[in-house]
Formats: C-alpha cells, structure tokens, sequence
C-alpha cells in the first residue's frame, strides 16, 4: 500500500462514517491482525476525531468488555475470531465493524448488526473528503496498560503531543529516511506498535514491513532478512535472544543497516555477540505507554553494552531516591522526569479517570515512571527493574525481589538473575519471580527454558537435582552470592512470549499464592 492509497482509504473511510445516519464513532477498539486496514483506521480515525484504543487479539471477553465500558467506546473494529467472542455481548455498541483483509471474507462471517468495513470503505468512494478542524489536544491513542496490581490503566495521548513526540523515534532513535524498509514484530495491540508501526515510518516517509507470522519464529525471522531489503528492525530483547542461539556463520541479511531494542534490558552478552556476527549494534531505547522515548542510543553514538543510552532533549531525566532527592553517578533510584521547566511532547498528561493514581505519579513537579536505574558517569543510563514490583523476601532483594542474607537486606533486580542465569550453556531464556517461603517470607525461584540437549538431563530425579545446584553454583561465582535462585522450575514457560510478561504472570500467580496462605493463616 502507498501513502496515496492509505490517505484515499482513509478519506474514504472517514467519509462513509460521517455520513451513514450515526455521529462518527467518538472513540473505537481496534484488535487487528497485522493487515492494511489497521493503518487506514488509525489515520481515518485523525480525520474524525476518534479516539482508538488498540487491543490484542488475546484479550478475552471480558477484558474486551471491561475496555469498551471504562473508555465509552460507540465502536469496535475487530476480526472474525473476536466478533465471534463478543457478538453477544456487544449488542449496545453503535458500531460494530467486522474487519478482514478482504470483503468476501467480511460478508461469510458477518452476523446480524455488524458491518463489513470494507463495504463502509466503499460507500464512501466519491464522497467529499473530511477535514473537520478540532483542537490538537483532543485525545487520539488511549493505550491499556497492566500494573503489577488491579485492573489496567488507560493512558491517553493528545493529537499533537503524540504525534510531535515520536518525532524523535523517527529521526533520532530509528534515523528513519524515506529509503528505509522498517520492521517492527511487535502485537499491533501495544504502544510499541504505535511507536515503530505507525507515527515513525509515517512521519518519515519510510516503508512499514509487516509479517504474519502466527507466532514468533527465529529461522523465518533469519530468512526473511535475507530475502527482503529491510534496513531497518525493531526487536525486543527477547527475540534476539532467541535468534542468536541459531547458527549466525552464514547469516547475510539483504540490506540490514540498524537495529533497535525496547521493552526490556538487552543483556551485555547478546548485545555483543549480535555486533560480532553481523557487525551491527543493538541501539536500545526506553519509552513507556506513558510517555514516547526518552532515552536511547542513536546511531553513530558511542555503545555501551547493558546501557540503554542517554536521554533525549525535552526529557529532564532524573534518578531519585525515595524523598525525592537527586542521586549522583552510580546510584540506583527511580526514574523521574523533571517538569517543573517544560512539559515534554509525547508525555501524557495523567490517566484517564483515574485522579488517585495521578496523585501518586505526578509528585512535586516530577513525573515517578516506576522504573529503577542509574546515570554512570558519562550520562549513560542503566535500567536496574521495576519500582512497584517490589516483593520482600528474607535475605537479598532482587532489583524486584526482596530478599534477606543474614540479618542484611539488599535491593537486586530480576534481570541481574536472568542475566546471570542466560550465560549457562543450558539456558535460552528464565523469569524470576519471588516464591513464597514458610522461614524467608520469599525466595528467589527461577523458571527456566531449557536447550534441547538438556532435556533428557532433568528426566531423572538425580538428574534434575543436580541440574538446579549446577545452576544455583554458576549464579553464585557468576555474580554476588546472594543473588542465586533457591529454587528452579524447567520448561514451563513459553519462551516466545515476552519475558515481561512472563514475569508479570508468574508474579501474580505467587501474590495470588501469598494471599490465599495469609488468608488461611487468620483462619
């Protein structure tokens, strides 16, 4: 698809829904597979003043649900296999638009008041395009994102602070060009995508790749970069992870130029042997559905592994402690962005209907991101883990993971674990979590996904047992002593899902542990 054919869809599609007896949708719910009329609905949505609320096709039926009553959603955009989870329940929604890649197979699925989106893109061929005028800080993306705790959060971005703020993702963090071919994996249901898939290439002029891919898979990853001219790819940690325990000798990418990395620490060990086997730096970058990004390593700056870079102009950066108080070099607090001088473009401006929780992030002229790290001396940022998901454990803590040694508590991230952990020739990917403890209160487990020659290892019982010391011991010599897992579970997690994720599950599943063993305990 050009950019002549995405603003005549567009216009199209902006037209029809002006002008078929209903006020255009005010707000809509777009869960899309990766297809051309996801990119058409967000820039129609520019010219009607739509809100859209992206949503991955995993949510369920009442997390779709609970989505459309907390934003007041009048519309939904969705494929055929959500229309078949909601139809029932979804009868008071205005707009309901069945959406495919094709027309045909719109009308085979459609049900009794839905619409075929391609039949509305049709109605409004020769109709008069739409350039409404409203104000540029009208809300356009109200992402959802999930805490450690309750429900998720809505997040809203205004038209122009959205849009002026992910100027620098595009000319600064990706140097986006109009030649470039950029290919960004990520769900098109999270603000990554709205990143990488949407405002950078489109604010560039450069070419969005998509690939449909059911599920992420390193070799087709590999082979695809090898046959098509993309200079540009966006990945999160996690899927370099993976790739780089294929067989890299022979691996000659098309026209592969840059390479990018947010959403989780990129560890120092794959960040250099990626640059050994194909020359290229993983530029690493922090953003937040809150915010756009706000720290990064661009090209031709100097990289430094296991540092995401250096912040960005317009984000005052700061790490403070728990008073609020700026911290010198090396010091791990949280981080904050000062507003006190100017409110950066791409900061949101508090979430939506959600006044207590605004209280507690918007603090004495700073904005509290809930991320820990330090500035080392050269201005370079380190992100050391999550501030919210802290769990207390008897002996150390774990940048997440309270845990105590001796009578001494100590603050250690997760991610230290894992990056300890990764290092073993047995390990592709774990998650570290704080597991419930009758003497410790926690301690550290890790779950941990197994190479395929380490499989038969754990089928005994002997085997198994000395699998966990062996890893317990490299931890230990690895890094401080404290810091290794007391426990280890095998091949329980499903190493193509974001290792975020996975830590967010299975440290839900162990606070959910916690209180039903305090609840009995009272009892």
């Amino acid at each position: 698809m050009t950019y002549s054919e995405l603003l005549t869809q567009a216009d199209q599609l902006a037209s029809s829904l002006s002008h078929r007896g209903l006020p255009a949708p005010k707000c809509a719910i777009v869960i899309l597979p990766k297809i051309k009329p996801w990119w058409v609905i967000n820039t129609a949505a520019s010219l009607t003043e739509t809100i859209i609320s992206p949503g991955s096709l995993m949510l369920s039926e009442k997390d779709i649900l609970y989505r459309l009553k907390m934003c007041e959603a009048d519309a939904i955009f969705c494929d055929i296999s959500t229309m078949r989870k909601i139809e029932r329940s979804t009868k008071h929604i205005p707009w309901r638009i069945l959406t495919d890649e094709t027309e045909e197979e719109e009308i085979k699925a459609l049900p009794k008041d839905w619409v075929s989106y391609h039949s509305i893109l049709d109605e409004g061929k020769g109709m008069k395009p739409i350039r409404k005028k409203f104000s540029g800080h009208s809300i356009a993306q109200l992402f959802f994102t999930s805490g450690t705790t309750g429900h998720p959060k809505m997040v809203p971005h205004t038209q122009v602070g959205y849009g002026m703020g992910h100027m620098v993702t595009a000319r600064e963090w990706l140097n986006l060009q109009p030649e470039d071919i950029m290919w960004n994996v990520s769900d098109l249901g999270w603000a990554k995508s709205a990143y990488s898939n949407l405002f950078a290439p489109l604010l560039s002029g450069s070419t969005s790749f998509i690939h449909k891919m059911p599920k992420f898979d390193s070799k087709t990853v590999l082979k695809t970069l090898e046959e098509i001219p993309i200079s540009v790819i966006c990945l999160p940690p996690t899927a370099y992870r993976a790739i780089v325990q294929e067989d890299l000798s022979k691996f000659k990418p098309k026209n592969l130029k840059r390479c990018a990395s947010a959403g989780e620490p990129l560890t120092e060990e794959v960040q250099n042997f990626w640059k050994e086997k194909t020359g290229i730096w993983i530029q690493e970058g922090y953003g937040q559905s809150e915010g756009t990004i706000s720290c990064f390593t661009s090209p031709g700056m100097k990289v430094k592994p296991g540092f995401i870079g250096k912040p960005t102009y317009g984000f005052d950066l700061k790490i403070l402690d728990s008073d609020l108080k700026e911290l010198g070099p090396n010091e791990v607090g949280q981080i904050a962005y000062d507003l006190k001088r100017s409110w950066p473009y791409g900061l949101f401006k508090g979430y939506y209907k959600n006044e207590e929780l605004n209280n507690k992030v918007f603090v004495k002229g700073y904005f509290l991101t809930g991320d820990n790290a330090f500035i080392d001396e050269e201005g370079y940022v380190c992100c050391v883990g999550r501030n919210d998901d802290i769990i207390k454990t008897a002996g150390y803590v774990i940048r997440n993971i309270l845990i105590m040694f001796g009578l001494t508590s100590y603050r250690v991230g997760p991610f230290e674990v894992e990056s300890a952990l990764i290092e073993h020739p047995a390990v592709i990917e774990s998650a570290v979590v704080g597991s419930p403890d009758k003497e410790r209160g926690h301690v550290i487990k890790a779950f941990v996904v197994l190479r395929e020659d380490y499989k038969e290892t754990i089928k005994t019982e002997e085997g198994y047992s000395a699998l966990v010391k062996e890893l317990k011991d490299f931890v230990k010599n690895v890094t401080a002593p404290y810091k290794y897992p007391r426990k280890a579970s095998f091949n329980c997690i499903n190493s193509s899902k974001s290792a975020l994720q996975l830590k967010l599950n299975l440290a839900y599943e162990f606070d959910r542990v916690c209180r039903r063993s305090s609840k009995n305990k009272q009892r």
